[in-house]
């Protein structure tokens, strides 16, 4: 959700009475009215009871949807008349993101968009054993490879030609940097199955990045373990901003 740089947002995931001020204002009028009708005598008062049913219905309505409802508020639209502090809500929807874990010796971390094994020397390139489910893959000198969530694969995994993982899909991107081949391709892996990576430089240390920060260093020999967590991280989105709508707006020519 793109806003301007000076508008602060606020995820508050309590309940907001603010929510509920329309409608049920709206159902009140209607209910007044329709007693008003109801006292009238016939045939005003079919009317006046189809009304206060109607009314009870949108009551009803409001109250199951603020239930379910969560509210953004932002700098922007806190504001303030004839001395009264108003606050503008609008709902949002929270979606449940995958994350990964990570191992490596006594180190657990849980990454939301990528977790990155890098050459722990500038410019030296890195020799990176890879295991999938127990099958080994193999020996890729690299400068790296990215680890990465649906939520992430739009960031560093895209700049490398990694694929995009729509939201919403439980897997994981795995994509080597600067892969000194011209056969390496990008893999998509499941829930379910690990990877292990293994530093087989013995003079070169890997370190292990989680999400942009350094968390842990993999000597000549040792390895690190990621795979799809358990936990999820929670993503609040405007109704209108859909995957697909900010993948248009950002990468779309």
């Amino acid at each position: 959700m793109s806003e301007p740089a000076e508008e602060r947002i606020y995820l508050d995931v309590r309940r907001h009475g603010v929510v509920l001020v329309r409608p049920l204002a709206r159902a009140l009028g209607l209910a007044l009215l329709g007693g008003l009708a109801f006292l009238g005598g016939w045939p005003f008062s079919v009317a006046g009871a189809a009304s206060l049913c109607i009314a009870a219905g949108w009551a009803t309505v409001a109250v199951w949807r603020w239930d379910r409802t969560r509210v953004v508020l932002t700098g922007e639209k806190l504001f303030v008349v004839h001395g009264v502090l108003h606050r503008r809500a609008a709902a949002v929807r929270l979606g449940r993101l995958t994350t990964l874990e990570l191992e490596v010796g006594t180190v657990r971390a849980a990454a939301v968009n990528d977790v990155v094994v890098l050459c722990a020397t500038r410019g030296r390139m890195v020799e990176l054993g890879w295991t999938i489910g127990g099958e080994d893959l193999g020996l890729q000198p690299c400068d790296g490879m990215i680890c990465s969530t649906p939520s992430g694969s739009t960031a560093y995994n895209l700049s490398n030609g990694g694929p995009v993982l729509v939201r919403g899909l439980d897997g994981m991107a795995v994509t080597f940097i600067a892969a000194h081949s011209l056969h390496v391709r990008p893999l998509v892996v499941p829930r379910g199955l690990e990877l292990s990576i293994r530093n087989e430089t013995p003079d070169v240390r890997a370190s292990v990045l989680v999400d942009g920060h350094s968390v842990a260093e993999i000597d000549g020999g040792a390895h690190a373990v990621v795979r799809l967590g358990d936990r999820r991280a929670l993503l609040a989105t405007l109704p209108e901003a859909t995957f697909f709508r900010r993948y248009r707006d950002t990468f779309g020519s």
